[in-house]
């Protein structure tokens, strides 16, 4: 563009209605004070109208406006999708937390404590019938007893020394019987 061209020589000056007045700024006032033609009306409304808005968009706005990126900027960096899968995958966290929470609840309410008090008597009876048939399988005597058996088996195997150690051991653990008693006496004699 060499030279701007545009002039109002060619303009015919025409008669403006008057408009309730407002306050504008002083180049609205000679734009409106400017006499209108039936065909240049239309235009001074455009240009009128135009003016205006660009005024509005001019005027600050309450929201700040991004301003506008170049293709470079607006191609996302890593460190910020990095970040934003972490959010993602924090957020499926929360919702898997708060659907094992909601299922815990369910299971608080369901009868367990009813259950496991049932499963305890049950477990006293077999305790109770195993003591009276084979007292001798029952964990508790085993836990009393098995500790003094150990502490003679082992006081036994020292007296006897290390080459009958382990025949002594057998001997010892084996039910009563002519057998075991004449081998544990070998063994002393």
């Amino acid at each position: 563009m060499d030279k701007d061209t545009f002039t109002m020589e060619d303009v015919e000056a025409s008669q403006l209605e008057t408009e309730p007045e407002t306050t504008s700024p002083p180049e609205e006032k000679k734009a409106e004070e400017a006499p209108k033609s039936e065909e240049g009306s239309s235009f001074l409304d455009a240009f009128e109208k135009a003016k205006a808005k660009v005024e509005e968009d001019a005027a600050p706005k309450e929201e700040p406006t991004e301003p506008e990126k170049s293709e470079e900027e607006t191609a996302e960096s890593r460190s910020a999708s990095d970040f934003k899968l972490i959010k993602g995958e924090r957020d499926e966290a929360r919702e898997k937390m708060s659907a094992l929470e909601d299922r815990l609840k369910e299971l608080e309410n369901k009868d367990v404590d009813d259950v496991l008090k049932q499963v305890q008597a049950e477990r006293d009876d077999l305790s109770k019938q195993l003591k009276i048939s084979s007292i001798e399988r029952h964990p508790d005597f085993q836990k009393r007893f098995d500790s003094k058996t150990d502490l003679v088996v082992s006081n036994a195997q020292q007296t006897v020394g290390e080459h009958n150690a382990d025949t002594i051991n057998r001997l010892l653990r084996m039910e009563e019987s002519d057998m075991r008693n004449e081998g544990i006496d070998q063994i002393f004699a």
